[in-house]
C-alpha cells in the first residue's frame, strides 16, 4: 500500500454552483472549439486554499486536527464568483479562471488554515490568488484561440457566476491519472 498521499485543502462546491459553472463552460466550449483547451471536469471543480503535496499518510490525522482548529472560530460566509481571467495575465495564458468578489472572509479562512498547517509542516506557499480554474490551455492551442480567449475575458470581467455559502474546509487526496486527477474527500472541517 502507498505510504504517501498527494494532498490539498480546498473549498468543495455544492451541486448548484457546479451546475452553474458547467453551464458556463459549455457555452464557452461552443465558442472556442480548440482541442488544445482542456475544460475542467465537473468533479474537479473546487477552490484550492493550500496545496500540501506528497505527504506521509501517517500525518493525515494531525492535518485533520489542524484544519479543525483553523476553523474553530470561523463563521460560515458567502462566496461570490465574479469575473473571468487568465494566468499569467501577460504572455501566453495557461489557465482560464473565474474570480472571487470581495475575498476578505476567504483570506481570513486561508490565513487561519495556513497558520495551523505551518505549525506542523513546511509548505511551499505561493501568493494566494483565490480563483476557480475552469480550463487549462495546452501547448498545441492555436494562436487564433488565444484571441478568442482574450475576447471572452474582456466581455466577462464583471460577470457574476453565482454565489455559495462556505460552511466547511475539505482535505482532499489527488490521484493523478492520464485523463486528469481524481479527488477523494479525506476530511471535512465545519465552520461555525
Amino acid at each position: 500500500m502507498k505510504k504517501t498521499k498527494r494532498l490539498f485543502v480546498a473549498i468543495a462546491f455544492k451541486k448548484e454552483i457546479i451546475t452553474q459553472f458547467v453551464n458556463t463552460m459549455t457555452g464557452y466550449r461552443e465558442l472556442i472549439t480548440d482541442k488544445g483547451i482542456r475544460w475542467t471536469a465537473p468533479a474537479s471543480l473546487h477552490l484550492t486554499l493550500c496545496f500540501l503535496g506528497e505527504r506521509d499518510a501517517s500525518i493525515i490525522p494531525d492535518i485533520a486536527l489542524a484544519l479543525d482548529q483553523s476553523v474553530i472560530n470561523q463563521q460560515a460566509f458567502i462566496l461570490q464568483f465574479k469575473g473571468l481571467g487568465v494566468f499569467p495575465e501577460k504572455g501566453k495564458a495557461r489557465i482560464v479562471w473565474i474570480g472571487i468578489e470581495d475575498p476578505q472572509n476567504l483570506r481570513l479562512l486561508y490565513n487561519a488554515t495556513l497558520r495551523q498547517l505551518l505549525a506542523m509542516m513546511d509548505i511551499d506557499r505561493p501568493w494566494f490568488s483565490p480563483h476557480v480554474t475552469i480550463a487549462r490551455i495546452g501547448d498545441n492551442t492555436k494562436s487564433s484561440s488565444f484571441d478568442e480567449i482574450k475576447q471572452l475575458i474582456s466581455k466577462n470581467k464583471e460577470t457574476h457566476f453565482g454565489k455559495m455559502m462556505v460552511e466547511k474546509v475539505t482535505l482532499f487526496e489527488s490521484v493523478l491519472m492520464p485523463k486528469g486527477p481524481i479527488y477523494s474527500v479525506i476530511h471535512e472541517s465545519m465552520l461555525k
